[in-house]
């Protein structure tokens, strides 16, 4: 993509988490309060990873970033779970239409990053959060966020 206009947690401690959090083998799913939250029918599990973006574009401010997809790709695989990617854009640039469409530009970014690495499409859900004021360095808004889901019963 071209120009539009406008605390990352480790792989290994999302595998630890994840390890301790889905017992895949006995159907059994142990929730921690602080590493799950209710989303529509569905439980975080494990901590949001964080992926940041270079200012108007959806290009990773540092690929060493992508390293992380590895681990979260290997876990949802794994053990069965989807995915949600919020893409987000730093509100004090751009208007919210941009804003949107960028955060969703940086959120497909991290979809097509995940299905490179096995990820089934179907697994993956994206969503933009558009312009977003939420962190400081503002440069932090300028992200894209994912988050495991657990399994649907």
């Amino acid at each position: 993509m071209t120009e539009v206009g406008d605390s990352t947690a480790s792989a290994h401690s999302v595998a630890h988490t994840n390890r301790q959090a889905v017992s895949q083998r006995q159907h059994t799913y142990h929730w921690d309060s602080d590493a799950s939250q209710s989303v529509s029918d569905s439980l975080y599990v494990g901590a949001p990873i964080y992926f940041f973006f270079i200012l108007n574009t959806d290009r990773l401010t540092d690929t060493s970033q992508l390293i992380n997809l590895d681990g979260i790709a290997r876990i949802a695989n794994k053990h069965g779970l989807h995915i949600r990617v919020s893409g987000a854009a730093d509100n004090a640039t751009g208007n919210e239409t941009l804003n949107k469409s960028l955060g969703l530009y940086r959120a497909e970014y991290i979809k097509v990053q995940l299905i490179k690495r096995a990820v089934p499409d179907s697994h993956i859900e994206i969503v933009s959060e558009g312009g977003i004021d939420d962190y400081s360095p503002n440069e932090a808004n300028r992200n894209a966020c994912v988050r495991l889901l657990a399994p649907q019963n």
